[in-house]
């Protein structure tokens, strides 16, 4: 994650909102609400997605999927851990924002 001061853009972080409120367990963590600079997704206590900045949803991606995520687009973010992923919401004919709740039900599951 930048140490940058960046802020969850709404066109980013509602997607990803939207994708986890039928999901159970999940819980939602948002550090500083006046200046929503970040928003984590977690699941017993294992964060699984995050937004921050305008770019995109990073997500903890099973590895079964990570391939194939990164041969349409979806760039690494090792520096955050194993299967860490960035999917880019506005590029590719924006295929990332379709298929969102399926990549965070994805990411989700894997939670455990």
């Amino acid at each position: 994650m930048s140490t940058e001061r960046r802020s969850a853009h709404g066109d980013v972080s509602g997607p990803l909102l939207q994708s986890v409120r039928p999901l159970p367990k999940a819980a939602i963590y948002c550090a500083d609400p006046s200046a929503f600079r970040s928003v984590f997704v977690y699941r017993d206590n294992v964060v699984f997605a995050f937004v921050e900045g305008m770019e995109g949803v990073s997500m903890r991606t099973p590895q079964e999927r990570i391939a194939d995520a990164m041969a349409r687009g979806a760039i690494d973010c090792g520096e955050l851990g194993d299967g860490w992923l960035l999917f880019p919401l506005f590029v590719n004919d924006d295929r990332f924002s379709a298929e969102l709740p399926v990549l965070v039900r994805a990411a989700y599951d894997a939670a455990t």
